[in-house]
């Protein structure tokens, strides 16, 4: 219940809400619809379509393209328990982490 209770204090703060994978849109929608989450989200982002994968900062910058806002303006959260997203390519970005 922890990700909801993120979710939800998240979707109050910021306007809106992505998900940047390098997964299937399937994948990512099936996930969000099982776990009860999938209305906290704008939209769901995958690099897998052009080929590039995280931690590559290409990823990073595909994200913020589909967004349409400028990096400063974006927030990164990992829902990964090690944060190699950070320490590797994201590191290099400078999005807003936490």
């Amino acid at each position: 219940m922890l990700t909801k209770l993120m979710l939800t204090v998240m979707s109050k703060k910021y306007v809106d809400i992505y998900v940047l994978s390098m997964g299937s849109l399937w994948m990512i929608e099936q996930s969000q619809k099982d776990a009860g989450i999938d209305h906290y989200f704008k939209a769901n982002l995958t690099t897998q379509d052009r080929r590039i994968y995280k931690p590559g900062r290409s990823a990073y910058e595909l994200g913020v393209e589909l967004i349409g806002q400028p990096r400063d303006q974006i927030a990164f959260v990992s829902g990964n328990s090690f944060f190699w997203h950070f320490v590797s390519g994201n590191s290099f970005f400078f999005f807003e982490f936490f």
